[in-house]
C-alpha cells in the first residue's frame, strides 16, 4: 500500500499505530496493513453462522455447496480494535469478543471515536503537504535535470567542433583505446606532423635558397618525400615551424601558466555523467628543470610531472608520469604504469595521450587571456604529487575501516626537485642534459 506521484515515491505519514498513504487510513501490524472494516461488515462477519448444507428435490445434499467460510487471521481484529477506540487483544478470539460486546445491540453499529476520525483528517491532511513538497521537490529535479542536459549538449556540441577542427588541421583523435604506442615512439623524433593546408603554408614562407636547398637533398632521400621535407625544413629555419605569426614563442616562461579545455572523445563515452568540464593547466617549475600540471578529466583527476625540460617549438612533445585519484571511491592511482605523452600543435593547440585504464588520446585548446596568467602552483602541485604514494594510500585505506580515523604521512621528496630549497635541489642525471635557452611553446 505505497503511494507513487509519477516518479516520485511519497512515503506514508503515521502517529503511533496509524498511518496515511494517500488512499487509505490504516493500522500495521507485524508488517500486516489493514484498513477499518465499516460497521455492518465488521457485524456480519463477527456474527457469522455456518448455514445448513444446500438440498436437492430429493432432499439429499448437494453436491454443489457455497465456498467455505474463510475468516480473517487474528492481525486483522486486532487491527479493527485499534480503528475503533477499544484496548487490544492479543488472541483472535478474545479481540473478536471484545468488538461484538462493542456494538449496540438495537442498532447493531459500532462508532468511531472522535479522535480516531481527527487522527485521520491530520494524518491526511499531512499526508497531503508531503505529496505537495515531494512534488515540487520532482519539479525542481526535472529543471536541474533539463538544464544539466541541455548544459551537456552544448558540451558534446562544442567537443564535436573541436574534433571537427583538429580533424580538419589532420589531427584526429581516436574515440577507442589505442592499441599500441607506435605513432608516439615514432624515430622521426621532433618532425611535426602537420596537415596538406599547414604544409603548403610553410612551404610558401619559404625563401628561393631554402628551396633549393630542399629540392637538392631530397634528390638523394628516399620517396618518403613528406618526411624528408619536414627534416629540412626542421635543419633549414625553425621559424618555419611556426606556422604563422599568431603562434607565441614565450621566452623566459618561469611563472607563466597555460589553460587548455581539453576534449577527450572515449572518457566520454565511456563515462557520460562524469565528464563536465575537462581542464589541464601546464606550468614550467622556477628552474625550467620539468613542465608540471594539474588536470581534471572528470572520472579522473591529478598531477602530471614531465619526465626531461621544458619544450621549445612548435611540435615538440614531451612525456610525463601522473599520479592522481579515481572518483567515486578517490581511489589512488601511481606508478611506472601512469603516463602519457603531450605534443604541442601550434596556435594553442595541443595532442596527448595518457595511460589509464589503456591508452586513450586528447586534444586541448588554449583558453584565451587579456592578460597573462602568472602561476604559483607548481609547489601546491608538488605537495599534491608526494602526497600520492603507497604510504598514503595505505593509511587513507585504514581510514576507511576505521571510520575515518587517519594519520597523517610526512610525505617524501620527489627526486631532483627544484622547488624545495637547496639541500634538495640536486637534478638527477636525466634533468642535467642540455636542454638548449629555457623557452616553452604553450
Amino acid at each position: 500500500m505505497s503511494s507513487w506521484d509519477g516518479e516520485q515515491y511519497v512515503p506514508p505519514v503515521f502517529k503511533h499505530d496509524f498511518f496515511h498513504n494517500g488512499t487509505t487510513f490504516y493500522v500495521e501490524v507485524n508488517g500486516h496493513r489493514h484498513g477499518r472494516l465499516d460497521s455492518e461488515s465488521l457485524y456480519n462477519l463477527l456474527t457469522y453462522v455456518k448455514p445448513r448444507p444446500l438440498l436437492t428435490k430429493a432432499g439429499s445434499v448437494a453436491k454443489s455447496q457455497p465456498p467455505p467460510h474463510k475468516d480473517s487471521p487474528g492481525h486483522f481484529y486486532y487491527a479493527q480494535l485499534k480503528h475503533y477506540g477499544l484496548p487490544p487483544c492479543k488472541t483472535k478470539a478474545s479481540a473478536k469478543k471484545h468488538l461484538l460486546a462493542a456494538f449496540n445491540p438495537v442498532t447493531k453499529t459500532i462508532e468511531v471515536p472522535q479522535y480516531i476520525i481527527e487522527l485521520e483528517r491530520a494524518l491526511e491532511a499531512e499526508y497531503n503537504q508531503a505529496k505537495i513538497a515531494a512534488e515540487k521537490k520532482q519539479q525542481q529535479k526535472r529543471r536541474r535535470e533539463a538544464a544539466e542536459e541541455k548544459k551537456h549538449k552544448k558540451q558534446r556540441e562544442e567537443e564535436d567542433a573541436t574534433l571537427k577542427e583538429f580533424a580538419d588541421l589532420g589531427v584526429v583523435i581516436r574515440k577507442g583505446i589505442i592499441a599500441d604506442l607506435d605513432e608516439y615512439a615514432s624515430d622521426d623524433e621532433g618532425i611535426v606532423r602537420v596537415s596538406d593546408a599547414q604544409l603548403r603554408r610553410i612551404i610558401s614562407a619559404l625563401s628561393e635558397s631554402q628551396l633549393r636547398r630542399i629540392v637538392g637533398n631530397l634528390a638523394f632521400h628516399t620517396p618518403m618525400l613528406t618526411t624528408a621535407v619536414m627534416k629540412e625544413i626542421t635543419a633549414v629555419s625553425n621559424a618555419a615551424l611556426t606556422l604563422g605569426p599568431e603562434v607565441k614563442l614565450l621566452k623566459d616562461t618561469q611563472d607563466n601558466m597555460a589553460e587548455y579545455t581539453i576534449t577527450a572523445p572515449y572518457l566520454r563515452w565511456e563515462w557520460p555523467d562524469d565528464t563536465k568540464k575537462m581542464v589541464l593547466k601546464l606550468s614550467p617549475s622556477p628552474k625550467g628543470s620539468h613542465l608540471w600540471g594539474t588536470f581534471h578529466f572528470g572520472i579522473v583527476s591529478g598531477i602530471i610531472r614531465s619526465r626531461g625540460g621544458l619544450p621549445e617549438k612548435v611540435g615538440d612533445a614531451f612525456n610525463f608520469l601522473w599520479r592522481g585519484h579515481e572518483e567515486g571511491e578517490g581511489e589512488m592511482t601511481y606508478g611506472d604504469y601512469n603516463f602519457g605523452t603531450i605534443t604541442f600543435l601550434g596556435d594553442g593547440r595541443i595532442k596527448g595521450m595518457m595511460q589509464w585504464l589503456g591508452r586513450f588520446e586528447f586534444v586541448g585548446k588554449r583558453i584565451p587571456r587579456d592578460k597573462p596568467v602568472t602561476s604559483r602552483s607548481v609547489s601546491s602541485w608538488k605537495r599534491k604529487w608526494r602526497d600520492i604514494n603507497e604510504r598514503t594510500e595505505e593509511a587513507e585505506r585504514i581510514a576507511r575501516w576505521n571510520q575515518g580515523w587517519y594519520w597523517e604521512d610526512e610525505g617524501y621528496i620527489t627526486p631532483n626537485s627544484d622547488t624545495d630549497g637547496e639541500e634538495h635541489d640536486e637534478e638527477s642525471e636525466e634533468d642535467q642534459d642540455s636542454y638548449g635557452s629555457k623557452k616553452m611553446v604553450m
